[in-house]
C-alpha cells in the first residue's frame, strides 16, 4: 500500500493527533521529558477513554481503531525530542 504524506507528516492520522494533542505533548515535554512513542500513545488513549470518546463496538469503533493504528507514534516522539534538543542548544 502506498504511504501518503500529509502536511509534512507521515500521514493524515499522525498529523491529526499532533493537531489535537500537540500542546499537551509540548507540556509533557516540559514537565516530564518523557517523549517516548509509548508514553504519547498511552497519553492519547487515556485522554480518549477519560472523555468517553472511544466507541466500544461497531463501525465507529472499527474506524477509530483503524485510524489510531496508522499513527506514527515514533515520528511524534522524535518531533518533540528534536524540539527539546533545539531548546538546549539555544540556551
Amino acid at each position: 500500500m502506498e504511504r501518503r504524506e500529509y502536511n509534512g507528516w507521515t500521514n493524515y492520522e499522525t498529523w491529526l493527533v499532533n493537531m489535537w494533542f500537540g500542546d499537551c505533548f509540548a507540556a509533557m515535554q516540559e514537565d516530564t521529558g518523557n517523549m517516548s512513542a509509548d508514553a504519547l500513545e498511552d497519553f492519547v488513549m487515556e485522554m480518549l477513554e477519560s472523555e468517553g470518546n472511544i466507541p466500544q463496538y461497531g463501525f465507529a469503533a472499527d474506524i477509530m481503531n483503524a485510524a489510531l493504528r496508522e499513527v506514527d507514534w515514533d515520528e511524534l516522539a522524535e518531533h518533540y525530542a528534536v524540539e527539546d534538543e533545539e531548546e538546549e542548544i539555544d540556551a
